[in-house]
């Protein structure tokens, strides 16, 4: 909104003959320019229109601090102006009145007001501003240039048109709990050293925000969104908190920059499609940094169903396997099953977490399947090399070994590759493919490495399955 004026709106230039029985006439009645007695007397009426002496009147009234209840001003008109006293506005309508570079020195309350086309473009509020139960009406609501010392509150306010907060710097908490916007919200290259509390606010269209700084909480738990949320090259310092927040659009949050001691909550959330990508969540759930895993596995269900709606398969795949993480961790914490519960955990743990990373990660399987294949080649060449291959060298005689392969005509060489061969035949086809061929307690070796590979083989075709079928 324009700070011009035309020349009836000037308290300097305009006509003060108002036909308008409504606006006060005030008298000088000692014919010095002085404005009379009945000044105070008119100065109560209801509604008025501050021109010449009223205005310096009331500048004084209102530079000095007070109450102001029930009272309409049109048309007040003040740039840079030096407010002393704590002020206080009560049921009032402020209409097109202007606080262009005004610095306001002690608290501003405004409560039950209505403030329609009014700005307070460049103006510092160095205590702070509340506005309570107040409805701000258009076209367009603007903050521009705010300077606000301590707290900045717009408790359950009505934004009829759309809201523009602009180059403004909060130096305190921004509260804005329970308010209603008709329009859009945007917040453009703003600064809040503190909290950007927005709890419970009903957003009828959408928010954004571009290039500002948040250098503490943005707190949108409880929100109603109806279309996109977006944040653009915007800094966040502190928690995310979109915590029982409906969100009926797409948010854009892949722009938003984290500082190190950024995080998020998503608890109860309700994302239609919210795009962020795993590399800003890896390690920034609080939930998980303050250990609560069932809260973290709520919360990770939640993100793998999002990726889900948006077709994105592998950030799914990474919401899923944190989230049984999540999960084997919270049944941990609560000590389920006792004794059998842990070693059941511990398996687990080692054979769908570490060994497939709970069906998502095929390749960590056939990882897992040449470790397997070597630990038992290692066991099957113990013998060999300890007392000497048959037929090779003279010696102890060998208490458990497997049929040896000569290769290359060394004893050490083949001794080896009768092992690698062994473990891996028993792993492919089981222990009925060396049956006839070994002897001693390396049977058991052959048995369990025979179990060991059936396993992984099931996990690799389901998970490999999983991904080509996806």
């Amino acid at each position: 909104m324009s700070d011009t004026h035309s020349p009836e709106d000037n308290p300097s230039t305009a006509d003060e003959d108002w036909s308008d029985s409504a606006l006060p006439r005030m008298r000088d009645e000692e014919g010095d320019g002085q404005v009379g007695p009945a000044l105070e007397e008119e100065l109560d009426t209801r509604r008025f229109r501050p021109t010449g002496p009223v205005a310096k009147v009331l500048y004084e009234r209102i530079r000095t601090g007070g109450s102001f209840e029930g009272e309409t001003l049109v048309r007040f008109s003040m740039k840079k102006k030096v407010f002393e006293g704590e002020l206080r506005f009560d049921e009032c309508e402020l209409q097109r009145c202007v606080f262009t570079g005004c610095r306001f020195k002690e608290k501003v309350i405004f409560k039950n007001c209505l403030l329609e086309r009014t700005t307070f473009r460049g103006a510092q509020f160095e205590k702070g501003v509340d506005f309570i139960r107040c409805e701000f009406r258009g076209p367009s609501v603007r903050f521009q240039s705010l300077r606000v010392g301590g707290a900045f509150r717009t408790r359950n306010c009505l934004f009829s048109d759309r809201t523009v907060f602009d180059q403004c710097v909060f130096e305190g908490l921004h509260d804005g709990w329970d308010s209603r916007a008709r329009g859009w919200v945007d917040f453009s290259r703003c600064t809040w050293e503190d909290h950007l509390d927005l709890r419970s606010i009903q957003f009828e269209e959408g928010v954004v925000f571009r290039n500002s700084f948040i250098r503490k909480d943005c707190l949108l738990r409880g929100v109603n969104i109806q279309k996109k949320l977006t944040l653009e090259g915007t800094s966040l310092g502190g928690c995310f908190d979109l915590q029982k927040a409906k969100l009926h659009d797409f948010s854009y949050l892949q722009d938003l920059k984290l500082e190190p001691s950024a995080n998020f909550r998503f608890w109860n959330s309700i994302p239609q499609a919210l795009l962020i990508r795993p590399q800003q969540l890896a390690g920034r759930l609080a939930s998980e940094a303050e250990e609560d895993h069932a809260t973290a596995a709520e919360e990770y269900g939640i993100l793998k169903n999002n990726f889900a709606r948006l077709n994105w398969l592998d950030e799914e795949d990474w919401a899923y396997y944190r989230f049984k993480q999540a999960s084997w961790r919270a049944r941990r914490d609560r000590g389920e099953g006792g004794v059998l519960g842990s070693v059941g955990r511990f398996l687990e743990w080692l054979i769908f977490d570490k060994g497939c990373g709970y069906g998502t990660m095929p390749m960590r399987v056939l990882l897992s399947a040449v470790l397997v294949i070597l630990f038992f080649a290692m066991v099957y060449c113990l013998p060999l090399i300890t007392h000497g291959v048959p037929g090779y060298d003279s010696g102890e005689q060998v208490r458990a070994s497997l049929k040896t392969y000569r290769l290359t005509g060394s004893s050490k060489v083949d001794a080896v590759a009768t092992a690698l061969i062994g473990s891996t035949s028993a792993f492919v086809s089981g222990f009925d493919a060396l049956a006839k061929d070994v002897d001693g307690w390396l049977a058991v070796a052959l048995t369990l490495e025979g179990l060991s590979g059936m396993l992984l083989l099931g996990l690799f075709i389901v998970s490999f399955s999983r991904k080509v079928i996806r």
